[in-house]
């Protein structure tokens, strides 16, 4: 779902670089969505796919549930065989014991993650410019965009990064931005990463010198 990768495998299939890979591609849903249509056509999404999509695509406007699911979910995780936890999870009812449990959970988590994030922001986020665009930066791990909650101006940035080294020594760098003329995915594309038009990710072994200001 990722419109940089849909246009390398076009290109690719043009040039005879590759196969025909079996799937459902389409813009503006979510993998786990797609996933689903992919293995399952006549049946219905299941409300907990559908919210965990609306997040990932970053329509959190399509309800005010779809964070709070996001975020109760990282407290279950489930093995890949737990057919009964699975079986509860995929129940298409927005109004069962299991979805709004976990929508409950979250509701507690965002309210400490947002005072948290605001905390990190007063000692670690900073302004630079990166490709010639103003960028909110901050060098930390495990967190989103959200994290700019507190300072993010549409009228002042162009774009957010968040990055932070790992134990082998490669950086991982996710762009974001709310500005429309501005695409962040060609922009990763550019250090060998890719995504969408609002959301990228890149991995490498070089930081930017302008984000690691």
């Amino acid at each position: 779902h990722h419109d940089t990768s849909i246009d390398n495998y076009n290109l690719f299939r043009e040039n005879d670089k590759c196969n025909v890979i079996n799937g459902v591609r389409k813009i503006g849903t979510a993998s786990c969505e797609l996933i689903w249509k992919y293995l399952y056509p006549d049946v219905e999404v299941p409300y907990s796919v559908w919210l965990l999509s609306r997040f990932d695509i970053w329509d959190h406007k399509a309800s005010s549930s779809v964070r709070p699911f996001q975020f109760g979910m990282m407290l279950y995780y489930k093995e890949p065989d737990d057919n009964a936890g699975w079986a509860k999870l995929f129940k298409n009812d927005r109004d069962s014991d299991c979805v709004q449990n976990i929508i409950r959970d979250g509701k507690t988590i965002i309210k400490y993650r947002d005072r948290l994030n605001t905390k990190l922001c007063e000692i670690q986020a900073f302004e630079t410019v990166f490709e010639n665009y103003n960028c909110l930066c901050i060098n930390r791990a495990l967190c989103g965009s959200t994290v700019f909650n507190s300072l993010w101006d549409c009228d002042k940035h162009d774009m957010m990064a968040v990055f932070y080294t790992r134990g082998d020594g490669t950086w991982d760098v996710s762009l974001y931005t709310e500005n429309d003329k501005v695409h962040v995915g060609n922009i990763a594309k550019e250090y060998g990463g890719g995504g969408h038009a609002g959301a990228d990710g890149v991995n490498g072994t070089d930081l930017p010198l302008s984000i690691s200001n």
